[in-house]
């Protein structure tokens, strides 16, 4: 089965302008392939930046970003999922069930555009993204707050009984 691996992405106006990414058969169980097809693909903001990820697999999958950008959740065989890229950058991915399965989507602004300052002279985003495993300050202040407090009425819950 030959697969293609990179995929550079025109589209004319009356076409749709989104990309299709396929989940092959059997990618769940074969660690020798990426999973998925194309596992590499160029899009340009407001062109083509949409992409479907479809699972023709017979197990479950995901889409997951390695930096938490996006993540696809369980996707059961037959389903499919989208995202749409809003910045430019190279984005890769993962099945997190099964991480021999990996992907890269780079994401182009559109010609004649200048990126903004928080992205670097490769044009990846160099700004914090909220996510589980950065959670934004005031969670953080919060969850102290309330650590505190917990810690203030079991002390005080402690000295009551020693007296």
């Amino acid at each position: 089965m030959l697969l293609q691996t990179h995929v550079y992405v025109s589209s004319a106006a009356s076409e749709v302008n989104v990309v299709h990414v396929s989940i092959i058969p059997g990618a769940g169980y074969n660690r020798s392939s990426l999973g998925y097809s194309p596992d590499v693909i160029h899009v340009v903001i407001g062109v083509n930046n949409t992409v479907v990820w479809t699972n023709n697999d017979n197990v479950t999958h995901t889409v997951t970003s390695t930096t938490g950008v996006f993540d696809s959740g369980l996707l059961p065989p037959g389903q499919s999922w989208n995202y749409t890229f809003t910045y430019p950058g190279t984005f890769n991915y993962y099945c997190t069930i099964h991480p021999w399965m990996k992907g890269t989507v780079i994401v182009e602004a559109p010609t004649g555009t200048t990126a903004p300052s928080n992205y670097s002279a490769t044009y990846m985003y160099t700004g914090s993204l909220p996510s589980p495993r950065n959670p934004p300050g005031n969670v953080i202040a919060a969850s102290v707050f309330a650590l505190i407090i917990i810690g203030l009425v079991l002390g005080e819950i402690s000295s009551k009984r020693t007296r």
